[in-house]
């Protein structure tokens, strides 16, 4: 198994996040969660945590400057140990900029991963989970709110499709079924990773 660059992409509250710390554990590639980082700098009032703040604090997407100022050190630094993206690309111009950063380190992005789940399922995962007392995400997040989770659904909605195209002509990209349990998916994604890399 060479090392892997991946994204993994797919709505707020989709799993994501699961399925590739499920990765790192398996490969030792390095789980990068961009919300997790905005969230760390943010906290710690670092330049580009005040810029993103005022986003964050409304549920919408940090924009794509910020977020390449962000992502980009991080990414380069972990292109020889392998890494799993997670929440970037998100807009669509995006993904062409992730592949200017690999590039500039001479690498590229290995395969693209969507899971595919609808909002409602989400929707109703969020209200479980808020009914039994617990929190919908593994860290505490300001924006847990069901509005601020709609929101970002449905940002995520009006974005995601030419993303997915743009992996598609890559042919860089697999859609696995996200409503599913945890370790099913986690089962399809090792095995396309294992026909692919």
């Amino acid at each position: 198994m060479k090392t892997g660059r991946i994204t993994i992409l797919g709505p707020s509250g989709g799993g994501k996040g699961t399925q590739a710390k499920l990765l790192e554990e398996k490969f030792g590639w390095k789980h990068i969660s961009v919300g997790s980082l905005f969230r760390r700098h943010i906290e710690e009032e670092t330049e580009i945590g005040q810029k993103a703040d005022q986003y964050v604090q409304r549920g919408d997407w940090v924009p794509t400057p910020i977020v390449i100022e962000m992502v980009k050190p991080v990414v380069q630094e972990l292109v020889d140990v392998g890494f799993v993206l997670d929440g970037f690309p998100r807009l669509p111009d995006q993904p062409e900029l992730l592949d200017q950063i690999l590039a500039e380190k001479n690498s590229k992005l290995d395969l693209a991963i969507h899971i595919d789940i609808r909002p409602e399922v989400i929707m109703a995962r969020r209200k479980k989970a808020w009914e039994k007392g617990k929190s919908f995400y593994d860290q505490k997040r300001k924006d847990e709110t069901m509005e601020a989770i709609k929101s970002r659904i449905d940002e995520y909605l009006r974005t995601i499709d030419p993303i997915l195209e743009y992996y598609h002509q890559k042919d860089k990209l697999i859609r696995v079924d996200g409503e599913r349990p945890i370790e099913l998916i986690h089962q399809d994604i090792i095995k396309e990773i294992n026909q692919r890399l």
